[in-house]
């Protein structure tokens, strides 16, 4: 609620002040394309079977989910401010995926970059704490600490027959290797393709 609250006094606060693609755009948006995963040991001792084992399943999980029920194009706004040094975008869907991770289509999910004169680029970043109980017996904090949740990257080209692009979005899986319950990161990529026109044109 917070972050939405921030996102529309931003859009007020730089509503008049300039930028060449600042406004609403209608836009279809389809998901599931180009979906890798990779896995990252964050502790030595755990064995890189694991950590490849533990990627290549979560991969093959998410590509059978899109099997299942194939992506199609979905009809969202995208909204955009432009101040002279910044740029901010979001789009209008639900806060969170079903998985619980936070969407990549949502008011809470702000892409934030440089004002361009033919396209709108911005970045947008998700952290969370992840607490575990410590194990019976065990003398070790079980706090992982800060860690990313997802990451995003809104790369769109604007001109006069409209705006196309794509989000690459990244999505963190944190995974014991018997030592904490983050000892494994897997991070899994995939494409949504974005095009569009102005609102109202």
């Amino acid at each position: 609620m917070a972050r939405r609250a921030v996102a529309s006094a931003l859009a007020l606060a730089l509503a008049g002040c300039g930028g060449g693609h600042g406004g609403e755009y209608w836009v279809t948006v389809t998901d599931g394309v180009a979906v890798s995963c990779v896995g990252v040991k964050l502790k030595p001792i755990v064995p890189t079977s694991q950590v490849t084992s533990a990627a290549h399943s979560i991969e093959q999980a998410i590509k059978t989910a899109f099997l299942l029920e194939p992506a199609r194009p979905e009809g969202h706004i995208l909204r955009v401010v432009e101040g002279a040094d910044e740029m901010r975008a979001w789009f209008d869907g639900p806060a969170f995926q079903p998985n619980g991770i936070p969407s990549a289509l949502s008011p809470t999910e702000v892409y934030v970059g440089a004002p361009h004169d033919d396209s709108i680029e911005g970045d947008s970043s998700d952290v969370f704490r992840l607490n575990v109980p410590p194990a019976s017996g065990s003398e070790n904090p079980a706090d992982c600490g800060e860690l990313l949740r997802s990451q995003g990257a809104l790369r769109l080209t604007v001109d006069a027959e409209g705006i196309d692009g794509r989000i690459r979005r990244t999505e963190y899986s944190y995974l014991s290797g018997g030592i904490s319950a983050c000892d494994v990161r897997v991070e899994c990529g995939r494409t949504l393709l974005v095009e569009g026109s102005l609102a109202n044109e």
